[in-house]
């Protein structure tokens, strides 16, 4: 299992930079207008946002850029139900009014800022999926638990449902079927086409 560093922000003559929880070291000098209290785990290793020329951005523990500075802010997503692993990120559309767009956990802006709203839950059966849905100007399409795009923006809400329901449909019913076995469950947990399509608790 790789270590994840605790990292605290901390401010410096109206700088930001970042230190070790534990023993103070300094691991990120002050050079930042700003940055998020908390780093950001992706796939078992740091991330943290932080502003830089008025625009914020994600660098890593070595201080490398890894998103550019260009946006308005960056951050996690924020549901009721589930925990994407994807970010978001921020760009103003006029006094208020920002679009929304998604990192993957590649770190690559899969969907640039031009999402109206987050990332929606899409559930089945009344389980919880690892897709969500995305919107645009009244099209909907979908992504992963990743921020990879499933369905691209150019449907409707009810055909991205439908999509889904097909794609998991079975596996639900599969998995309503053995949620006894304890030994079933621990295997379905554990293969790819489940760990793909379900949030479980």
């Amino acid at each position: 299992m790789m270590f994840i560093r605790t990292l605290k922000l901390y401010e410096k003559e109206h700088r930001y930079g970042y230190k070790d929880k534990d023993t103070g070291e300094i691991v990120i000098d002050p050079d930042y207008e700003n940055g998020k209290e908390y780093p950001i785990v992706i796939e078992n290793r740091n991330y943290l946002a932080v502003k830089f020329h008025g625009k914020w951005g994600l660098i890593n523990t070595d201080n490398e850029v890894v998103i550019d500075f260009r946006y308005e802010d960056i951050g996690r997503v924020k549901l009721e139900r589930g925990s994407p692993e994807f970010v978001l990120c921020f760009q103003r559309q006029g006094e208020g009014y920002f679009k929304i767009g998604i990192i993957s956990t590649k770190l690559k802006v899969t969907v640039p800022p031009v999402l109206d709203r987050f990332p929606e839950n899409i559930t089945v059966l009344g389980e919880n999926t690892c897709w969500y849905y995305i919107n645009k100007g009244g099209k909907w399409g979908s992504v992963k638990n990743d921020g990879t795009v499933v369905m691209k923006i150019e449907h409707t809400k009810e055909e991205v449902t439908n999509q889904t329901i097909k794609q998991c449909k079975d596996l639900i019913l599969e998995y309503k079927m053995h949620e006894d076995n304890d030994f079933w469950l621990r295997d379905a947990m554990r293969s790819k086409e489940y760990g793909e399509l379900f949030e479980w608790d």
